[in-house]
C-alpha cells in the first residue's frame, strides 16, 4: 500500500529518519512535488509501527496536514498483518493493497465462483493485481475513473483463458476485500475448496488419458449422459433408449468424459 507523506510533515519528521524506511526518500523531491510516497508493502510489521510512531505526535487534532490519515491508514495496514480480510478499503488504491496482501497468503492464489445453474464452483488463478488513476482518455474526450484491476486465468480444454475484474471506488470504497469480491460473486479460496479442487484435478489428470479409447458395448444406453439438464430443449424431448448389441456382437464405443470446463 502507497502512502503519500506531505512536505510540511515530512520535515518535521526529518529526512534522516524517513530514510530508514526507503531508499528512495529524498527532500529534493519537494521542488517538483508536495509529497513523498511510500509503499508499506515493502517494510516489515515491526518497521510499519516504528513510522506510525514518529507520526502519531502530529495526527492529534489541528496537528500537520494529512498526519491523521495517514496514521489511520497505517493502522488499517497493520490491522491487516492480523486479520486481512477484516481490514476495510479507504480507497480504490487501498483496496488493491489489501487484496494483494490478502490473496498472497493464500495457498492456490485463488478465487472461486460459483454456477447457480449447475452449482458447480469454479477455480481462477489469480495472477496479477493493478491499480490505475484516474487518467484523461484523449481519443474519446473523457475522464476513465480510478480503478483496480485483478486480473485471473485458468486452463479449459488445452487452451490458457483469461478474465479480469473490476473495481471502482463504488465497488470497494467501505469495504472488506472479502465483501467486495462476494459482491461481484467470487470468494477467496477456502481448505473445504482448495481440498477439493484439488482432488478434482487429480481425478481429471487420471482419467483424461483414457478418452477416445475404443470399446465393445452390449446392452443398451441412454443418450442423455452429456450432462445437459432439463432446460435444454433438446435433452427434454429427445431422450431415448439406444440397443447396442447388432448381429450377435458389441457396438462400437468411445470413452468420453463430462468436462465441465476445469480450471
Amino acid at each position: 500500500m502507497e502512502i503519500r507523506i506531505y512536505e510540511e510533515l515530512a520535515r518535521a519528521i526529518g529526512e534522516e529518519q524517513l530514510q530508514r524506511f526507503s531508499d528512495n526518500i529524498d527532500f529534493e523531491k519537494f521542488s517538483w512535488q508536495r509529497y513523498l510516497e511510500l509503499d508499506l508493502v515493502h517494510l516489515e510489521r515491526a518497521e510499519v509501527e516504528a513510522l506510525l510512531e514518529l507520526i502519531k505526535p502530529y495526527a492529534k487534532r489541528g496537528g500537520l496536514r494529512g498526519a491523521q490519515t495517514l496514521g489511520a491508514d497505517i493502522r488499517t495496514w497493520l490491522k491487516a498483518f492480523d486479520d486481512p480480510e477484516a481490514a476495510r478499503s479507504r480507497t480504490c488504491q487501498h483496496f488493491c493493497a489489501l487484496a494483494t496482501e490478502l490473496l498472497a497468503r493464500v495457498p492456490g492464489h485463488r478465487l472461486y465462483w460459483r454456477d447457480p445453474t449447475s452449482d458447480v464452483w469454479y477455480a481462477y488463478y489469480v495472477e496479477e493485481l493493478t491499480y490505475h488513476p484516474k487518467y484523461r482518455d484523449s481519443h474519446r474526450d473523457r475522464w476513465n475513473p480510478a480503478h483496480t484491476d485483478i486480473e485471473t486465468f485458468w486452463l479449459e480444454f488445452g487452451g490458457r483463458c483469461a478474465n479480469k475484474l473490476v473495481f471502482h471506488d463504488e465497488d470497494c470504497i467501505g469495504l472488506s476485500v472479502v465483501e467486495a469480491l462476494a459482491r461481484k460473486g467470487y470468494v477467496v479460496e477456502t481448505q473445504e475448496l482448495r481440498e477439493k479442487y484439488l482432488a478434482d484435478v487429480a481425478g481429471f489428470n487420471a482419467t483424461v488419458g483414457l478418452i477416445g479409447h475404443q470399446y465393445l458395448a452390449r446392452g443398451a444406453a441412454r443418450d442423455d449422459c452429456d450432462g445437459n439438464g432439463d432446460a435444454d430443449r433438446w435433452s427434454r424431448y429427445s431422450r431415448g433408449t439406444v440397443t447396442l448389441d447388432r448381429d450377435g456382437g458389441g457396438a462400437g464405443a468411445c470413452g468420453r468424459r463430462r468436462v465441465l470446463r476445469g480450471r
